[in-house]
């Protein structure tokens, strides 16, 4: 998952680590922002057009934590996207997060680690 504010070296570390995976066949089951990379949706963040590219392009599942949203106003306190965030991009909570690791041999953290 993103951990990294778009302005970080480690959030465009994982953009290109999601670049080299897909180019080499891997499946990349689902992008989870969470914390300050949240911010990697937002339209006016300088990765968020090659994101929401990448996102559109091998239509993966880009989800944002809906507690980081609200608290960086990209959603609304009942999870509702605001406009502000790029469409390629959902809101959704921990437990997409959670059954996202239970289906991959493999989860990589881009930016502080949390746990």
């Amino acid at each position: 998952f993103v951990n990294a504010a778009p302005t970080l070296p480690a959030a465009e570390a994982a953009l290109r680590f999601c670049h080299a995976l897909t180019a080499s066949q891997h499946i990349l089951h689902r992008l989870f922002f969470f914390e300050d990379g949240v911010l990697n949706s937002a339209r006016t963040a300088p990765l968020c057009d090659q994101w929401a590219e990448f996102i559109t392009t091998h239509t993966i599942d880009a989800l944002c934590c809906s507690g980081a949203c609200a608290r960086l106003t990209l959603a609304d306190d009942e999870g509702r996207p605001k406009p502000r965030m790029h469409s390629a991009f959902a809101v959704a909570g921990l437990g997409q997060l959670v059954a996202a690791t239970s289906q991959s041999n493999r989860c990589i953290t881009f930016g502080q680690r949390l746990c």
